[in-house]
């Protein structure tokens, strides 16, 4: 909901009781708990409307909480209020009786926020109260489910911390604070942002920090894999790096009733990414693939395997291609295409596009048999290719 509308909604709660009933769960079922982004707002104004909004019956409204930075405008009071959100997050999570979604973000755009959070003892502090935040979902885990969990975080290594206090020997809850409620997870989203220093980023490279400089992505990829291994029933599943990361490190066990999938900036075994698409045949919907690398195999081969989900409505791919250290490197082209004239396969196998094309008309086959409007010549280029077979007999 965007600010003009909030502002409409919260006026007419002031008109009469009967508007204000109307209006106050629309206004507050999304609840922005995020760092200032206004000079004028200190600290201690900040944590004294939150301590007030935990306190009032407007609380039992609130949905869907997002917590961390929201925006890339810089806040000269960062550091103070990484000390109050320590006491009223916390308190603040701890009164949502209906809470069913929850987006952590720890990772800011501004370059003078990036700076402060470099430092070991700030981003500590944070994720010390990330902890504490998700602790206090266990006491109302009777009163409402957790359904939704989006969590950016700037490196592997804070995924780390998390996995080491949930996945571990003890059966007590409050020493498993993301194991105890990530069981009944149906969507779940964990994104990494820290990418600076080299194979970071495609076509810019920026100064390393000091803390990925310490714990490098690379290093700690597993347990950051780890975590999306803990729910059970997920329905959709979203992963997003920077450093490509190795996902065939991620356990798939749970992974059997997939409806969506996106992923960013991974690299994987062709036979891992089909046994994940054969497990979830009959329920996934949805796959979104950005700057994935195939470790094994052909791009050709994986795309004629999604071609037998029979429910696929939605695929879309982007600068995807071939790991440069993977068995098939040997398809990768030398150097990446144009920053202003992407690839959505980057290859030396030509068939790998006409793979697409057939992959593209299942799409729209599926999308007119479900009554859905089908993806345009614009959208799905590649359905005007000949089919496989067509070109085999050329």
């Amino acid at each position: 909901m965007d600010r003009d509308a909030r502002e409409d909604i919260a006026s007419l709660r002031l008109v009469n009781k009967a508007l204000h009933r109307l209006a106050t769960p629309i206004l507050f079922r999304y609840f922005n708990a995020c760092f200032p982004t206004h000079d004028l707002i200190t600290p201690d104004d900040w944590a004294a409307r939150l301590l007030g909004i935990s306190q009032s019956p407007v609380i039992e409204e609130v949905q869907r909480l997002n917590i961390g930075f929201e925006t890339s405008i810089s806040y000269r009071g960062l550091e103070r209020c990484l000390f109050e959100a320590a006491f009223v997050l916390p308190a603040l999570v701890h009164a949502c009786n209906k809470l069913t979604a929850l987006r952590i973000d720890g990772s800011s755009a501004s370059k003078s926020d990036v700076e402060i959070m470099d430092h070991e003892v700030n981003q500590n502090l944070f994720m010390k109260t990330v902890e504490h935040v998700l602790r206090r979902i266990i006491p109302n885990a009777g009163s409402y489910s957790l359904q939704t969990l989006e969590m950016t975080l700037p490196l592997t290594h804070e995924f780390a911390k998390l996995a080491d206090i949930s996945i571990g020997r003890s059966p007590k809850p409050y020493r498993q604070p993301l194991l105890y409620f990530m069981k009944d997870l149906k969507h779940l989203h964990l994104a990494v942002s820290d990418n600076s220093g080299s194979g970071g980023q495609r076509y810019y490279s920026s100064v390393e920090t000091k803390r990925h400089r310490k714990h490098p992505n690379t290093s700690y990829a597993a347990s950051f894999f780890n975590i999306a291994m803990l729910p059970d029933r997920l329905h959709s599943l979203s992963i997003s790096a920077t450093h490509i990361l190795d996902m065939d490190m991620l356990g798939i066990c749970n992974l059997r009733n997939l409806r969506e999938l996106q992923l960013n900036s991974v690299k994987i075994s062709q036979e891992f990414l089909a046994d994940i698409s054969s497990r979830n045949l009959s329920t996934l919907k949805s796959v979104e693939l950005d700057q994935v690398e195939l470790k094994s195999g052909t791009w050709e081969s994986m795309l004629l395997e999604f071609c037998v989900l029979p429910h696929l409505e939605r695929f879309w791919i982007s600068s995807c291609g071939y790991a440069r250290d993977g068995t098939s490197q040997d398809l990768a082209p030398g150097l990446w295409p144009p920053m202003d004239d992407p690839e959505v396969i980057e290859t030396l196998n030509y068939r790998d596009k006409y793979a697409l094309g057939s992959l593209q008309r299942h799409v729209n086959q599926v999308r007119t048999l479900a009554g859905c409007e089908t993806f345009t010549e614009y959208d799905y280029r590649f359905a005007e290719l000949p089919c496989l077979e067509t070109l085999d007999l050329e």
